[in-house]
């Protein structure tokens, strides 16, 4: 079994060895919890002119299983759904709320609150280990549901802001993401969208009726009260429930009476009353969504906002950040401020904006800070915030989203969203050329790539190579050719071909590193030893050992020289090294760097490490192949031991272990014990690595040979052609 180190842009060394994190989520899971995820709620007297919705709501629940709430944006459906579960929490035993704005299985797998009251710490690392990366989220997100689905009782799951179920080609993936969610019956969906759900019993929400649209407008408007001037300003925006609020908020945090503030619309020019999209009830039109965004510019534009240079930068900041998301404000002004000492004047920006209502901000213990979708939009467009403009933010999202020797990507996953969010916006419109290159513009890249390993852990293939890819196009085109960041996204790169079984491509790119650190880092430097390594593993899965040999001896040389005797990273090279020897039939070379590997992670790495495990397995096939079938069994029956305490029952790291322990049986004749550790190591391989890996094809002729040896021919016969159909499906991707 060997491991692959690898490094990051800001990281000069992270080592292979896997990491316990089942104490990441440690509250107990009890069946009193009623609340599963973290609490939405709104208080009844916020909401105006939605009583008549909310028992609609209630209604079709109780009917159907699966409801909607479909408007356009910034019509109220966030604060319906809250409204609903604050009015009515106690006609259910269990709720769950998920913010669906980067995706509904992103929402679920993402959503640290509820793995943590789900207990489903230890479950999770089985999968964040997985030596096939592409099945975690699915196993993730499987695993979330088949614990929702042991509540009983009356539960509901709401899944907020689901608005990207279709676009132009149809159903995308969202939307098969909404119909995987299969749970009991005793499990109601409500989903807000700004889309039509087939499926889904659909509330369809209309503009306010006028004397609502009054009401709303005078809850935030106090300095004079005229119904006639503000019929007036309601009927421009059709009475549309976030641009009354906007509007009113703007005119009186201006100090701006109606006559003006209207005086002021017409001269913007700004009348919505033409091309509206007709309602079948009378009493209200919907205004099209380029029309909102437009109205949201002139109350920036109307406001004293615009003249206020504090809050024109926390909103270019707040702007990039998630959308319909509750954030930490003590979050916010580290993340934000270049020092403590603004931070007294952002919390006063913060108030400001919300008094203009920008963003809505709780005042509680914790106080949070969000921002609706439509504002978010808008403010995109309107602001158009530059890389150095949020220089502050994005230093802090990459340092919180880097990795070391001592941390896992699992651990990181509660800033994947403000990452995400950021580059989405920068790398998604073309927005990045050569041209408008800034020194900002390295951190961008250096967010990408540390949220790309971020994604590697987690498994997510797709995601970890798109947001590497960018970091290497930005990086190529404002770096030098030979800048070590981009070695650095090149050795990552690779790592991730690696991963997916593309060979050719992995070596590629770790040759591209090489030669970069061989011109600009000198011969012992750390990263070129990481290299190294990982180019002596890709050709290790080639099944070139002499190459592979070559490359591992001359990490180890590095390793030995700058990182001392008792490094973790060394430790990993000589179990490298050792497997190297073992492939190519050196045993005794094999058993003495082994026995180093094992000596230095007992000192350093602790009794129960994964990686001591790993050691403990590769020792006890070296002790099999030179006969010592004693020791093989004692050292294999070692690794299992942690792997069964740390690992649990379906990693495919112990998979290899009852690999190891069947064939251990197989030499000394005993058939039974052999044919159930196998069965029992096809059994997790299935289930953790699909039905196409190399390693499934191995354990399938093993258990042929099992039969054969029973006597089984027709059974030996099945397997035997079940490897053959695997190797030869591998080899057409790279593998030997």
């Amino acid at each position: 079994m060997t491991e692959n180190p690898y490094d990051s842009i800001l990281i000069n060394l992270i080592s292979s060895v896997i990491y316990d994190i089942k104490n990441l989520f440690s509250k107990p899971h009890t069946s009193s919890l009623q609340w599963l995820s973290l609490e939405e709620r709104t208080e009844k007297e916020d909401v105006i002119g939605r009583k008549k919705e909310v028992k609609t709501v209630r209604s079709y629940l109780r009917k159907y299983n699966k409801v909607s709430i479909q408007a356009i944006g910034g019509m109220g459906k966030t604060t319906l759904a809250k409204y609903f579960i604050t009015r009515y929490r106690k006609k259910y035993n269990h709720i769950v709320w998920v913010n669906a704005s980067l995706g509904v299985k992103k929402g679920l797998v993402d959503d640290i609150a509820l793995i943590e009251k789900l207990n489903l710490g230890e479950q999770i690392s089985d999968y964040v280990k997985s030596n096939d990366p592409e099945q975690r989220t699915e196993g993730i997100f499987k695993l979330i549901l088949n614990a929702l689905d042991r509540f009983s009782g009356n539960n509901i799951l709401i899944i907020d802001n689901a608005d990207n179920i279709y676009n132009e080609k149809g159903a995308t993936n969202d939307y098969q993401e909404l119909l995987d969610i299969k749970l009991s019956k005793n499990w109601k969906i409500l989903i807000t969208t700004r889309q039509h759900a087939d499926s889904f019993k659909e509330l369809t929400l209309d503009t306010l009726k006028p004397k609502e649209a009054l009401k709303l407008f005078y809850s935030y408007y106090k300095l004079e009260r005229n119904d006639e001037l503000v019929t007036a300003i309601l009927k421009r925006v059709a009475n549309h429930t976030l641009l009354i609020e906007l509007f009113a908020r703007t005119a009186q945090k201006g100090d701006i009476q109606l006559n003006d503030f209207l005086e002021n619309l017409k001269q913007k020019g700004f009348e919505v009353g033409e091309g509206l999209t007709a309602k079948p009830k009378n009493y209200g039109r919907l205004i099209e969504e380029n029309e909102i965004n437009e109205a949201v510019k002139i109350a920036f534009n109307v406001g004293n906002i615009v003249h206020d240079a504090e809050a024109v930068s926390a909103l270019k900041n707040l702007c990039l950040l998630p959308a319909a998301t509750n954030m930490l404000v003590k979050d916010l002004k580290k993340w934000i401020c270049e020092d403590e000492k603004q931070h007294n004047k952002f919390l006063n920006t913060l108030q400001n904006l919300h008094n203009w209502g920008w963003v809505q901000k709780t005042n509680t213990t914790q106080p949070t800070l969000y921002l609706h979708p439509v504002i978010q939009e808008t403010l995109q467009t309107q602001l158009h915030p530059q890389p150095e403009e949020v220089n502050a933010l994005v230093n802090s999202l990459m340092w919180l989203l880097k990795i070391d020797g001592a941390t896992h990507g699992i651990e990181k996953v509660l800033f994947i969203p403000y990452a995400e969010s950021v580059l989405v916006y920068f790398i998604n419109e073309d927005f990045f050329t050569p041209e408008n290159y800034t020194e900002a513009w390295e951190r961008i890249a250096g967010l990408a790539n540390n949220l790309s390993l971020i994604y590697l852990d987690k498994g997510e293939l797709k995601d970890a190579f798109t947001y590497q890819q960018k970091a290497i196009e930005i990086a190529e085109s404002v770096l030098d050719e030979n800048h070590p960041y981009l070695a650095s996204s090149y050795n990552n790169l690779s790592t991730i071909y690696k991963y997916k079984g593309e060979l050719d491509d992995a070596f590629t790119y770790q040759l591209k590193a090489i030669e970069i650190r061989e011109k600009v880092l000198g011969d012992n430097h750390p990263s070129l030893a990481i290299s190294y390594n990982n180019l002596s593993l890709i050709y290790q899965d080639k099944g070139e050992l002499n190459e592979a040999l070559t490359y591992q001896l001359k990490a180890i040389e590095i390793c030995e020289k700058v990182l001392g005797d008792n490094h973790f990273y060394l430790a990993s090279s000589y179990n490298n090294l050792s497997t190297i020897y073992q492939y190519k039939g050196e045993l005794d070379s094999a058993l003495t760097y082994q026995l180093k590997a094992i000596e230095i992670r007992e000192k350093v790495l602790g009794e129960n490490h994964p990686s001591l495990a790993t050691s403990y397995n590769n020792l006890s096939l070296i002790y099999k192949n030179k006969g010592e079938l004693d020791e093989a069994l004692t050292y294999q029956l070692k690794a299992i031991e942690i792997q069964e305490k740390v690992l649990g029952e379906n990693h495919p790291d112990l998979a290899t272990s009852y690999n190891n322990l069947s064939l251990i049986y197989i030499h000394k004749g005993e058939l039974d014990e052999a044919l159930a550790y196998q069965l029992k190591d096809i059994e997790i391989l299935l289930k953790s690595l699909g039905e196409n890996h190399p390693s499934l094809g191995i354990s399938y002729n093993n258990l042929a040979d099992i039969y054969e040896a029973m006597g089984q021919t027709e059974k030996a016969a099945e397997y035997y052609q079940k490897g053959e159909a695997i190797k030869e499906f591998n080899k057409q991707r790279g593998w030997p």
